[in-house]
């Protein structure tokens, strides 16, 4: 099979700040939106967040702020009552859908699962409302929203 350059999605996973620092550097928000206009990338993955965080999508593409942990090893450790809001214990599995032709998102799904003994479990009707209040909350200052159907999570523009 042969590929040339229009076959190649562009994706850059950028290294989150310590999660306690929800508030980022003007440097940090500019150099997402500058990998995606200057550099052709087509969707940036925050990870490392240890927590879902808020999405964006600039000139029709996504910037995942923070992915959280989908498996992580700091299971069974006391939360501090501060950190409760930001329900690490749960993850989502993303589904994204792109145009061939441009790099433009199509649809995103987000599968809500809960961690439980280093194992995956799907997310109980709280956990998929809880998940998306956390990405309602942070994508109204974003532009994007969650909208949630069977279990599923959706990404959703706001309406302009």
């Amino acid at each position: 099979m042969e590929f040339d350059a229009s076959d190649v999605m562009g994706r850059m996973a950028v290294h989150q700040v310590h999660p306690r620092l929800v508030d980022e550097t003007l440097g940090e928000a500019a150099l997402r939106l500058r990998l995606i206009d200057e550099a052709g990338v087509d969707l940036v993955h925050g990870h490392s967040s240890h927590h879902v965080r808020g999405i964006e999508l600039h000139n029709g593409k996504p910037i995942l702020y923070g992915c959280g942990d989908l498996i992580t090893d700091y299971e069974g450790l006391p939360k501090r009552p501060e950190r409760r809001p930001f329900a690490s214990e749960l993850g989502l599995i993303y589904l994204a859908r792109f145009a061939a032709e441009d790099g433009r998102l199509l649809g995103l799904e987000m599968r809500p699962m809960r961690m439980v003994q280093m194992r995956l479990r799907r997310g109980s009707t709280e956990d998929c409302e809880r998940l998306c209040a956390i990405l309602n909350q942070q994508g109204a200052t974003l532009g994007t929203r969650a909208g949630l159907s069977e279990g599923v999570l959706h990404l959703e523009p706001l309406a302009a």
